[in-house]
């Protein structure tokens, strides 16, 4: 049997609760064809906010932002404003100046990562001319830049049946004003329930998985920055930016910064081994097409549907298969490239 490589964030760890789900997401690399409006908007907005960090120019952040903005979408009816580019720039702007730019309780760490003019090349071409060293990192691909989407890819463990590599993208990477070090998480939400909707964060996968991989950076290259950081007690927060049709109704809010004890990582490195043994495991055996979801809720988790729902009642597997290829595209899941 040939080895699966899996890289596994904390957005493909929920999928764990049906194992088919998992296999046909990261596995297989089934996807749909577009995002939800809500996603994309989520994501055009972070394009815009480390856009600013890096460049200050506020040009080319809107155009960063409309060019994810612009990628094909599932429209909401009930919330139109989440499909409209002119809800959207306004509000990236209204972030930037009211919220960002005035935050004076935390900064952001600078680290040397891909220039973002040059995307990291170094060079860059113009129509058909030969291509010109990039004139703002002179060639070398990267910058010191603040720590803004900061991406890592963790070797973590390997069996005869899979490779596993963490990875993911941080949204900032800083330091308290007069304390600790500390990830931040900007979310985009129309939740009303501002106080409930940030303190949930607390039980929080994406956060322990963050914090955890910085721990396992110290593990393994204590002497460079983030692995530095990580031998630290880490703190970690929302930044949660309340969408509203009426832009001017727009609300900020930052949560309660969370750290979690050395027992509590302990708990999530033992349960997250327990986790890739049982996917190694799935692999081995092809236990994967065992509909878990019917059992244990997964096929309707929350007020929405699994993805597969169809493709799973349909009961048939010649069905499903034609279900599959017409419904969805297929591509490798890259957690790095997630809106591609």
């Amino acid at each position: 049997m040939e080895k699966i490589l899996i890289k596994l964030n904390a957005s493909s760890l929920k999928l764990t609760t049906c194992m088919l789900n998992y296999y046909r997401v990261v596995v297989q690399g089934y996807k749909q064809p577009a995002n939800p409006a809500a996603l994309i908007y989520g994501v055009a907005v972070h394009k815009f906010i480390d856009t600013m960090y890096k460049t200050s120019r506020l040009n080319t952040a809107r155009d960063a932002a409309l060019r994810e903005f612009r990628k094909p979408k599932y429209d909401n009816k009930r919330s139109a404003h989440l499909s409209d580019e002119h809800h959207l720039i306004p509000a990236c702007f209204n972030v930037w100046d009211d919220y960002v730019k005035k935050d004076k309780d935390y900064s952001l760490i600078f680290l040397n990562q891909p220039c973002p003019w040059c995307s990291g090349e170094g060079s860059i071409q113009i129509d058909d001319k030969i291509p010109l060293n990039c004139e703002h990192c002179k060639g070398e691909k990267t910058l010191l830049l603040p720590a803004s989407e900061v991406t890592f890819e963790i070797d973590y463990y390997e069996d005869e049946f899979i490779k596993v590599i963490l990875a993911g993208t941080i949204d900032g990477i800083g330091k308290i004003t007069n304390g600790c070090y500390a990830i931040r998480d900007f979310k985009t939400t129309s939740s009303a329930e501002q106080n409930e909707y940030l303190d949930d964060y607390e039980m929080s996968t994406q956060l322990r998985f963050y914090i955890f991989s910085l721990v396992l950076m110290h593990r393994i290259h204590p002497d460079s920055p983030l692995g530095q950081i990580g031998g630290t007690r880490i703190g970690a927060f929302i930044d949660g930016i309340f969408i509203k049709p009426k832009l001017t109704n727009n609300e900020y809010q930052r949560s309660k910064i969370f750290q979690f004890s050395e027992d509590e990582m302990a708990e999530f490195e033992t349960n997250l081994n327990e986790l890739i043994k049982k996917i190694s495991r799935y692999i081995e055996t092809g236990m994967w097409l065992r509909r878990e979801g019917i059992v244990n809720g997964a096929c309707k988790p929350g007020y929405g549907k699994c993805s597969f729902w169809n493709v799973c009642r349909s009961g048939n597997k010649v069905i499903a298969d034609t279900l599959l290829t017409r419904n969805f595209i297929q591509k490798t899941y890259n957690p790095l490239h997630h809106n591609e």
